[in-house]
């Protein structure tokens, strides 16, 4: 069995594990309907290197800079979620 993926784009993240990125990856999914996929891989649990994949449903879209862009708007919504459970305290 074989797989092509066309359009994916996938950025390295140093330093960060499941902790951050998990959140960070839903925050991406759940408010991107553009995204037809987006999700990380780490190779192996003592790396502290983890891959973000983020897939376009359409192909025009697929550049280094809404990438980019979709990934800041992720880390901005998850500050959101962050600040609001913080001054709740």
């Amino acid at each position: 069995m074989s797989f092509l993926i066309v359009n994916d784009l996938s950025l390295s993240v140093s330093d960060q594990d499941h902790t951050l990125i998990n959140p960070l990856k839903h925050m991406i999914s759940a408010y991107s309907p553009d995204l037809d996929f987006c999700g990380y891989t780490i190779a192996h649990p003592s790396e502290k290197r983890v891959n973000i994949v983020v897939q376009y449903k359409e192909e025009e879209k697929q550049t280094v800079e809404n990438v980019i862009k979709k990934i800041e708007e992720g880390i901005d919504n998850l500050q959101g979620v962050i600040q609001t459970i913080y001054n709740k305290l």
